[in-house]
């Protein structure tokens, strides 16, 4: 009868070597957050380019790549660099923190990588008093908390993303005219939840915008037609933008249409010819929504930031008009 074999029959440094060749082999293994297959979620997957990176201290535009199987590659003009991801970390804001060994710049400084959204960014890891950062560490963490110095922005044709179309048309000319009259209404309510001055005297002004006109609003229409516009979210004013996704915003005189947001009107709120906010009444998928933007200046990506309206009673305003 054969004797089952069992690690009690080896000598004992020999069962430490084999234990702790084990433990080696598995803490050397790439640790990934979300299924320990070392393969990467579709959402830290893909080609970025945007920002500059240093080399030899000149700026040059850059493309990333982030591969499925961990390998990630860093290309400028005159200038290549592949690296291994060797831990993958969902963050407290359900980004990712990306820390690969080997992804220096050319003066050796170790950077990491933080995806969020169509949008991969580059921060020193001093923050961290130099040491990388562990699992725990950075599952708490928040965007706001990282010091970063370079933003991509994903590769894609926004044509080809998947959106449910809104076939119903939901949109005239009486309601039209009842939201004229509510934005009347509700620059006089006071809007110092978008930075306005709260001097009573102050007045705010709403004006409808023709986003079909090449000189409205900071060339939006550019931005429209050129498929531009990268939607996020927020909390409040003061709060950072999360979950940025590059979207395909177009306008619609009825609501109907096959874009992620189909525009049926915008308004831009001024308190004495300053800028306060750009709201943007849309459709998406069918169900209305109110978009907002508080940019008043370019950006390295050359990109137009929306995010929905964090105020719930011009939400349930549009709402209501709406579904009429």
């Amino acid at each position: 009868m054969k004797k089952k074999f069992t690690f009690a029959f080896l000598p004992k440094f020999i069962f430490n070597l084999v234990l702790l060749a084990f433990l080696s082999l598995y803490q050397c293994s790439q640790i990934f957050a979300e299924d320990q297959k070392q393969v990467l979620p579709t959402e830290v997957t893909g080609t970025w380019t945007g920002g500059n990176y240093n080399v030899n201290d000149l700026p040059q535009q850059t493309t990333l790549i982030l591969k499925k199987d961990g390998d990630g590659n860093l290309f400028t003009d005159k200038y290549e660099q592949n690296f291994k991801i060797d831990k993958l970390i969902k963050t407290a804001d359900g980004g990712y923190v990306v820390y690969s060994k080997n992804f220096r710049d050319s003066q050796d400084k170790q950077y990491l990588l933080y995806v969020n959204g169509d949008l991969l960014e580059i921060y020193d890891r001093k923050l961290q008093n130099n040491s990388s950062l562990n699992e725990h560490q950075a599952s708490t963490l928040s965007r706001n908390e990282f010091d970063f110095s370079t933003r991509y922005l994903r590769d894609m044709d926004p044509t080809k993303l998947k959106s449910k179309p809104s076939t119903e048309p939901v949109w005239n000319e009486i309601k039209a005219s009842k939201l004229k009259s509510f934005m009347e209404e509700y620059v006089r309510s006071g809007l110092q939840q978008f930075g306005a001055n709260s001097n009573n005297t102050v007045q705010y002004n709403a004006e409808e915008l023709d986003l079909n006109d090449t000189l409205v609003h900071m060339g939006v229409h550019g931005f429209l037609k050129g498929s531009r516009i990268l939607v996020g979210h927020k909390e409040n004013r003061s709060s950072e933008l999360l979950a940025i996704n590059r979207v395909l915003v177009q306008t619609s005189k009825d609501g109907s249409g096959t874009a992620q947001y189909n525009i049926l009107s915008s308004y831009g709120i001024s308190s004495e010819h300053f800028p306060l906010a750009h709201f943007y009444f849309t459709i998406n998928e069918g169900k209305p929504l109110v978009l907002m933007s508080q940019q008043t200046q370019g950006n390295e990506l050359g990109m137009y930031y929306m995010y929905p309206s964090y105020d719930p009673k011009l939400q349930e305003a549009f709402a209501a008009i709406v579904n009429e």
